[in-house]
Formats: C-alpha cells, structure tokens, sequence
C-alpha cells in the first residue's frame, strides 16, 4: 500500500473544515434572513398590541394614527396652543404639508417674523472675539439672573426684533388645550426618503427645541423687565412660560413631556427670582396666586408611558419582525435597539413566537407604570430598581444566547432586551416630575412667606406658622415623603450676577436677621434682603429647590 505524502492529508484537512465553516455560516445566514423575511405570525389583541385599530393595507397596527386619535379627541383649533406656536415657530423644513393639515392650518409662509435662535437674525459677528464670548455668556445667564439693556444690549435688540412671535407664545399660552399631531412621513435615510411608513421611536418632533427656545426668550425678556424694575411684566410672561410647560406637557411622547417639565422649571425657577428681587404688596401677591391656581392640572408620566412609550416599544419588536429594510435602520435613531434588531437578523433563531414576546413585553410596561403610581419617591425608585434589574438578568444585548433555547424563551428573553434598552428613559422622566413638582411646591411657599411678610411685617421663623392662613398644609418633600421644614438661621444672601445663589454664614450678625427654609435633600428656601419696617432686620431669605 502506497504511503500518502502528509502534506496533501493536511491540505485535504483543511478544505473540509472550510466547506464545514462556510456550510455553518450559509445556514446561520439563511436564518437570519428567515428571521427577517418570514411573515411574523402575531394575533392583534389588547395583550399583544395593545391598540387594536386602524389597521394598515399590510395587516399592521397604524400606532401613529391610534396616538393622534387618542390625544387629539375633541381639540378644536380655536383651543390648541399648538397652533399659535407653529406660527410663531414659523415653516419647519422636517415637517410635512399632512401635519398642517392634521393641525387644519396653512404652511406657515417663511417670510414674516420667527422666533429665531439667538444672536439671528441679528448680525454680530463682526464684534470683536472677546465682545462675542461675552454676549454669547450673558446670554446664557440672563434666562435666570436680572440683567439690564446696559450690561447686554445686543441681547435686549433679540428679543425686541421677536416681539410679534412672542405675542404668539402670549396666545399659545392662554389656550386650554395642546395637540401636535405625530406625523410618520419624511423621514430620510442618506438623503432619500424611505419607503412605507417609519417606526414610531423615529418619528421626529421638531417642534421640541423650537418650544425650549420660546421658553428661554420668555425668561429672558422676564428677567430683563425685572432687572430693569417692570415686575408686572416679568410676572407676566413667567406665568405665560409655566403655562406653556402645563400644556405641553400632555405628550403624547416622552420627549414632548420631559420638555414642557423642563419649560415649566424655567418659569418656576423665574418666580423664585423674581421673588427674590422684589417687596410684592398684598394685591399683587393674590393676583400671583390666583395666576397661580389657574395653571392647566399636571399630566403625570405614567399615562404617557401606559399609552405612547408602550406602543413606541411594541412598534420596535414589530418592525424587527418585518424585517423592512428602511424602517430597520431608523430603529438606530436609539442605537441599542438598532444594535439589537441587527443581532436578531444575524442569529439563528428557531420557533419565535411574536405572540409571547409582546405579551411578555407589555407585562413589562404594566409593571413600570405600577411602579410609577407608588406614592412616594423611595418606594418608586425602588420599584423600578427592581424591574431594572430583573430585566437585566433575564437577558442583556451582550448576552442574548438563542441558542439550544425553546422558541418561548428566545420571545421573552428578546422582549426584555429591548424593554431594558427602551425602559430607563422613562424612570429618568418621572423622577423630572418629582422635581417639577417640588419646584412648583416651593413658588407657592415663597408666595406664602410674602402674604405672612405683608400681615405681620416680619417673616415666618417656622414654615409651620404659615399653616393653616397662608399654606393649606405643610408642603411635603417629594423626595422623602416627609414634612420640609424650616429652621432659624443668621445668613446673608449672596448673588453673582451669573452664578448660583448661596448662603454665607453670618454668626451673631446684629445686621443680618433671618430664618432659613429647606428640604430634607439640603437644598434651601430663602427670602430678599430688604429693609423691613423692624430694625436690625432685613427679612429673610429664601430661594427655591433647584435640586438638579
């Protein structure tokens, strides 16, 4: 028997193991594909999809059409603030002619006076480099600090040059009711429109930023009015601002409700200073409780994420199951999702039941929005903590495994990937509203110690003597769940132009007379320093809590 050479069995080896390798990945490739192109087998129910109408031409949910049905119910155009601000906000390029249409109003024509990003449409750039990081930093500081034509003249034409768009805001924010429709069109991929409609987690929401600067030129303008001693006026588009937050509040996303929250901050943030910097006689002080009870009521986030979160998330697993080319690279607009739904495409996955997974998610969305409804801080956080961390042991994106798993475990262990990827966002929101309201809370104390100050000239040493009168109830912390309460303290006040108020202990001061209010998170309340009609003392201080 002849003897074979050993470097032809080697090379023989070899070849074997590459068509072994190469037949490996064909299979894995083909069961990507299968993943993607095989119709995914799901049941349209109140447990899988939650909306179970409109349905699209293709057998899907139509989920955009289902939130604008929902949200816009029963909002005339004569009540939407919605409206008013996309006329202020003038044509945005992102938005298509059907949402316009949705809103039953024209394009806004681009010629006419827009709110327009500061320093536009004013020509500054000529100003020397120094002059220009100046202006561009007062900027920035004049949203929450007083300020004067004076010390920033360029700033004070900007916001002369947007008198007419800000009359508009004006309008937006004395109507009754919000509804921006969504729109799932125009949307682009390299330039080119995608075909069919987009994901619900892609659609765009322009007018977003636009409404944040609104918001900024109504504080700014404000603090202008009170720096140049118009407290009437700064009061007035202060209200206008925390208004406007109110309204948009309502979503129908999270991105619209953690931007009117932030809006709402802004104007409350204002009121503070504004308090601050000024002696508010006993009229004036009711006309600013009675703007104050006249606010739209507070939408909270569980809503939200029971109906447009839920839905944006069970939209993700169905367009991973359609495998549609454009609406899967939007999914990257959250890049863990797209990372996610590309893995799906390349992993072998066998028996995958679609069913399971969107009911195994929406149980995940039930038990957030629980989570959410507990009635306090501590137990929220921890609540959530707890879902969190289940979720991230049932699976993560680096350790999903299909792999020797039923098809009923790769569905639910899918469904909690992509719930810990979307979920988190949603915690971060709600503890915004924790703080909304904690602000909000503190405006009203702040309006309390004014009305005992004008009574009995003198400030309150204790926030329990403003109970019954002045404050309902004690105010409660948002973040423990206790009482705050209010100690006396000898401090005096001091506030850089552009900076953070901060308290200086003044011991045994005979010149500095005051008491301190706080919170059980150490961030304090206090009062102006004004010559108050007993001597040797100021007043006290107070200022709000700005905990983030």
């Amino acid at each position: 028997m002849k003897k074979r050479n050993p470097i032809f069995l080697l090379i023989h080896l070899a070849a074997c193991c590459t068509a072994v390798i190469f037949a490996t990945f064909q299979a894995t490739e083909a069961a990507g594909r299968d993943n993607v192109r095989a119709k995914p087998q799901f049941t349209i129910s109140r447990e899988t999809t939650f909306f179970t109408e409109p349905i699209r031409a293709d057998g899907s949910i139509d989920f955009v059409e289902a939130i604008n049905q929902r949200f816009g119910e029963d909002v005339k155009p004569e009540e939407n603030a919605c409206i008013y601000l996309h006329r202020a906000f003038g044509p945005i390029k992102e938005l298509p002619s059907s949402f316009y249409a949705k809103l039953r109003i024209e394009r806004p024509p681009a010629q006419g006076q827009h709110l327009q990003p500061f320093p536009l449409p004013l020509k500054i750039a000529e100003l020397p480099a120094e002059r220009l990081e100046k202006v561009l930093e007062d900027a920035e500081g004049a949203v929450s600090h007083p300020w004067t034509r004076q010390q920033c003249p360029e700033l004070g034409a900007w916001l002369d040059a947007h008198r007419e768009p800000l009359e508009l805001v004006h309008a937006a924010a004395r109507c009754q009711k919000f509804y921006s429709p969504l729109s799932d069109e125009f949307i682009f991929i390299n330039a080119e429109q995608t075909k069919g409609p987009a994901p619900l987690l892609a659609v765009l929401l322009p007018g977003a930023s636009k409404l944040r600067m609104a918001a900024r030129m109504l504080c700014s303008r404000a603090m202008l009015q009170l720096g140049e001693r118009n407290a009437e006026e700064a009061w007035h588009d202060l209200i206008a601002c925390r208004r406007l937050g109110r309204l948009t509040s309502v979503g129908p996303t999270l991105v619209e409700t953690g931007v009117g929250y932030s809006v709402e901050n802004m104007g409350s943030r204002g009121m503070l200073t504004l308090l601050q910097q000024t002696h508010p006689s006993s009229v004036t002080v009711k006309q600013y409780r009675s703007g104050l009870k006249k606010l739209p009521p507070l939408r909270s986030i569980p809503d939200i994420v029971n109906v447009s979160e839920r839905c944006t998330y069970i939209d993700a697993l169905l367009t991973i199951a359609s495998g549609q080319s454009d609406a899967m690279e939007l999914l990257g607009m959250e890049p863990d999702v797209g990372k996610a739904a590309h893995m799906f495409r390349s992993v072998p996955i066998r028996a995958f039941d679609w069913n399971e997974a969107l009911k195994k998610g929406n149980a995940h969305y039930d038990r957030m929005v629980s989570a959410m409804r507990l009635p306090t801080h501590a137990l929220r956080r921890a609540a959530i903590a707890k879902l969190e961390s289940d979720l991230q042991q049932r699976a993560t994106l680096r350790n999903f495994d299909p792999r020797g798993k039923r098809g009923i475990e790769t569905s639910q262990a899918f469904a909690a990937v992509i719930a810990a990827i979307m979920l988190p966002s949603a915690a971060k929101v709600r503890e915004g509203e924790d703080v909304l309201r904690q602000t909000a809370s503190n405006v009203e104390v702040a309006i309390a110690l004014c009305e005992f100050r004008n009574d009995r000239d003198r400030y309150a040493e204790q926030l329990e003597q403003l109970v019954p009168k002045y404050l309902g109830k004690m105010p409660v912390d948002q973040f423990t769940g206790g009482k705050q309460r209010g100690q006396a303290w000898t401090s005096k006040l001091i506030c850089n132009q552009f900076a953070s108020p901060r308290f200086v202990p003044v011991p045994n001061s005979s010149v500095f007379g005051s008491a301190e209010y706080f919170d059980h998170t150490g961030y304090k309340i206090a009062c102006p320093q004004y010559p108050s009609p007993i001597p040797f003392s100021l007043c006290t201080a107070w200022f709000g809590f700005l905990r983030r």
